[in-house]
């Protein structure tokens, strides 16, 4: 999709792990902008941080909350509200891609808790999409009683790291 503009039919509702840059603004991925578009809410860590960098792509009007170690139970329940009312809300790091080593990761297991959709934005390194990808996929099978031991953990993450080279490629 080349207007930006008009991105409703490509964002679903959802919490969506938007990936940022590291270092270079450019290295942002146009779908990216257009989940920062289209969200109702966009979570951050520093909104002094990520206002400059919405700024940079003409993302105005958001309403931003703050999550980090000292917010994130708070805001947690008021995030999983607003997905439970069909809001797409963006969630992004200072740099890099969310759930890695942030406290975003306690939001997405709530989301997946409550039964909510969670999407993600390839960055510019995509493996760490898919390594976020597998480490949420054997955390949820382990949850709800397969409980996967051994040589089948790394079969089926390698499986998935396939799958998800093949999807963005």
């Amino acid at each position: 999709m080349s207007n930006l503009d008009d991105v409703s039919s490509i964002v679903h509702a959802g919490l969506w792990l938007v990936a940022t840059p590291i270092g270079n603004l450019d290295d942002i991925s146009p779908r990216a902008v257009s989940v920062l578009r289209a969200a109702r809410v966009i979570c951050c860590e520093d909104t002094r941080h990520s206002g400059k960098l919405l700024a940079h792509f003409g993302v105005t009007g958001k309403k931003l909350v703050v999550i980090n170690e000292h917010t994130e139970y708070d805001a947690r329940e008021e995030i999983v509200s607003l997905v439970t009312t069909g809001s797409n809300v963006a969630l992004i790091t200072d740099a890099g891609t969310p759930g890695i080593s942030d406290p975003g990761e306690r939001l997405v297991r709530a989301a997946v808790a409550a039964g909510h959709p969670v999407h993600a934005t390839p960055g510019p390194v995509a493996f760490v999409v898919a390594a976020m990808a597998i480490k949420f996929f054997i955390q949820f099978i382990e949850k709800h009683g397969f409980r996967i031991w051994g040589w089948y953990r790394i079969v089926v993450g390698i499986l998935l790291l396939l799958l998800f080279t093949v999807v963005f490629k």
